[in-house]
């Protein structure tokens, strides 16, 4: 922080911070298990094979992040299923192995026992 700010405004700025209190409950989310990779990686195939028929770059239609996120979240509030991305890649995404729509907005990982009926 430059020098002159923490002059200025320092003492303001950390009494704010005091009064936000702190979210001890926090957690991170964990790194990808080898299932969210596998997932991960069909999704950015579907956005990888639009996009080249599109003549556009992959991370115009869909970044790394995002599809992450929609993976880690569960939620579909992501841009990739509004407008013209839901048209070209969101409901191919929907139907990636491993995904399963459980409602209007969200998502859960499938393990494939389970649709199998072997648990």
């Amino acid at each position: 922080m430059p020098a002159k700010l923490v002059q200025r405004a320092g003492d303001e700025l950390l009494a704010i911070v005091a009064r936000s209190g702190h979210d001890n409950d926090y957690k991170p989310p964990s790194a990808p298990d080898d299932r969210q990779k596998s997932i991960l990686k069909s999704m950015q195939t579907v956005v990888a094979e639009s996009a080249k028929d599109l003549g556009v770059e992959a991370e115009i239609v869909a970044s790394r992040k995002e599809l992450s996120a929609i993976i880690i979240s569960g939620k579909r509030d992501s841009r990739v299923f509004q407008g013209w991305r839901r048209e070209l890649v969101g409901e191919r995404l929907l139907q990636t192995e491993g995904l399963l729509l459980q409602s209007a907005d969200e998502i859960a990982i499938v393990d494939d026992r389970l649709q199998q009926g072997a648990v």
